[in-house]
């Protein structure tokens, strides 16, 4: 786990806080917002789904982690060929995603594992 800040010359810096172990599979999407982690990983089946995850993490000079939490498996939003999951935190322990299939359906997975979808005209 690294702090990226920037320095009193402007320039970016990163500072190693601790080693966290390796995942048990492939990370597709992050996000740190409000003091919880949220990730997905592969570690669903079948393989085209993915596992939501979160855990806590405090502010503290030398962060705490707190254990992680699964929140259901879904069907990975973005195509195989990107293998990817964009995670927007929503501040109260809540990951927001589009459907990168339709980018008119915006989906917002709870903690417990419920997912809301709302749909955006315009796009």
């Amino acid at each position: 786990m690294h702090r990226i800040f920037e320095g009193p010359d402007g320039q970016i810096v990163t500072e190693q806080l601790m080693d966290l172990p390796p995942g048990p599979a492939p990370v597709d999407g992050l996000s740190l917002v409000g003091g919880t982690l949220a990730w997905t990983d592969q570690t669903s089946s079948p393989a085209y789904d993915v596992m939501f995850n979160t855990r806590t993490v405090s502010a503290d000079a030398l962060p705490q982690a707190g254990p992680a939490l699964q929140a259901g498996r879904g069907v990975k939003p973005c195509t195989f060929i990107y293998s990817c999951l964009r995670l927007f935190g929503a501040g109260d322990e809540s990951v927001v995603y589009n459907d990168w299939e339709n980018t008119q359906l915006i989906h917002r997975r709870t903690l417990a594992g419920e997912v809301q979808t709302l749909m955006v005209d315009g796009f």
